[in-house]
């Protein structure tokens, strides 16, 4: 099993990096790659550390080595982040009219769909098959948030200067200040519910192989 889990994790994390040098080089080579707005996207920052993180959780599993409480609370984050990415974009995004600044441009399919569709499905699928992992306390899943809290608020920091914002639904100038707080707090209020999901599904997954071994 963790002969799998290391193959699984190295390779979600090469496809996740392969995929963002795709899209990066992909739009340099029509001058449109505009870095600072790129890296601000939540899928490009998440996916960058949710691939770190599965790049070295592999390497732990080559060498059997136990999570420990923070390592498995990292692992509890990028999952939930990447969980978080694939449904919003598939149920909000994935349709959204294309800036126009890239008339005429379309985004490599393959790569967008490693970032939104394969890359969580994976990652979710190594969270659920994993083993070693620590138990984490629920009172701990509010840790998850730290990130998407101080992206937010740096987004909204960033859009108050130049009015560029990475998602419409954040955007002052294409959504109300209702709509605004409403997603605000509706996407962090998933993300808990999502880390608590997880948690549970990981109780649930350690309580069966136990019973199993017995």
């Amino acid at each position: 099993m963790r002969t799998f889990s290391a193959v699984l994790r190295l390779g979600t994390a090469g496809a996740m990096l392969f995929s963002i040098v795709w899209q990066i080089t992909d739009r340099m080579a029509h001058n449109l790659f505009r870095p600072s707005e790129y890296f601000e996207y939540f899928t490009i920052e998440s996916g960058i550390i949710a691939a770190v993180v599965m790049l070295l959780a592999g390497f732990k599993a080559l060498r059997s080595k136990r999570e420990n409480i923070n390592w498995a609370i990292v692992r509890l984050a990028v999952v939930t982040y990447e969980v978080v990415v694939g449904i919003i974009y598939n149920l909000l995004l994935r349709n959204s009219a294309p800036d126009a600044r890239d008339a005429g441009y379309h985004w490599p399919v393959l790569p967008n769909e490693i970032l939104h569709v394969w890359a969580p499905i994976l990652i979710t699928l190594d969270w659920v098959l994993s083993t070693g992992m620590a138990k984490i306390a629920f009172r701990r899943v509010w840790w998850v948030l730290a990130y998407p809290v101080v992206w937010l608020i740096f987004m909204f920091a960033r859009g108050a200067v130049d009015q560029w914002y990475p998602y419409w639904f954040f955007s002052p100038i294409e959504s109300s200040a209702t709509t605004i707080v409403t997603y605000f707090f509706g996407i962090l209020f998933f993300a808990i519910v999502v880390a608590n999901l997880m948690v549970w599904v990981r109780r649930g997954v350690d309580k069966f192989a136990k019973e199993d071994a017995a």
